[in-house]
């Protein structure tokens, strides 16, 4: 796979793009359930030619690639940074844990079935992955606690979805490391994941 800045940079809005979903859900913001096909896709994109493959088109990470144009996540929402900052902490340890990463692989393509009998974003396939989610990453820590709207965060559909949006962070977060992304070029490469992303989306 290469280990572009382009390809650096989609994979880094497709972390981005589900932690927004789940920051909209959370104070209960309605979501269209569409919005979540691309996430759940890049789930089930075990083996892409590209790393544009995980996510369909760019158009799909519009929100992820605008966020980081817009400032790198240097001054986003402090809650939302962390959220980010936790996904790449708990990737890292996934990456090297291949028990878990075997109970994944296995997870997600018990899942790809199951989406093959129904719609991709049935509530089924979501639970699925939800569970999937519970009894895995969310053993490890640090944990991502998810706080909000008291009776949006009580409705065990909402739960689910936001589950697998992490879920699906995770994965993409996989996929930057894939690419050659690192903690450094977080810190250092900034202007460059800012520029590209601008680029994908043509914001002089």
């Amino acid at each position: 796979m290469a280990n572009s800045i382009e390809d650096q940079t989609i994979a880094l809005a497709g972390v981005v793009k589900p932690l927004l979903l789940i920051s909209r859900l959370a104070e209960s913001e309605q979501i269209d359930i569409l919005e979540l096909e691309p996430c759940i896709n890049a789930i089930f994109a075990t083996n892409p030619g590209n790393t544009i493959d995980v996510y369909g088109t760019v158009d799909n990470l519009y929100e992820g690639l605008k966020l980081i144009a817009e400032d790198g996540l240097k001054k986003s929402d402090p809650v939302f940074v962390r959220h980010f900052l936790t996904v790449l902490q708990l990737e890292s340890k996934v990456s090297k844990n291949n028990k878990l990463l075997g109970i994944l692989a296995t997870g997600i393509e018990k899942a790809k079935t199951q989406a093959d009998y129904f719609e991709i974003t049935h509530e089924n396939v979501i639970a699925n992955l939800a569970d999937l989610y519970l009894n895995t990453i969310s053993k490890l820590t640090p944990r991502i606690l998810i706080k909000g709207d008291e009776q949006t965060l009580k409705n065990q559909k909402n739960v689910d979805i936001i589950r697998t949006l992490l879920l699906s962070a995770i994965r993409s977060a996989v996929l930057w490391r894939q690419n050659g992304g690192n903690k450094l070029k977080i810190a250092f490469g900034r202007k460059k994941y800012i520029e590209t992303a601008k680029t994908l989306i043509r914001i002089n």
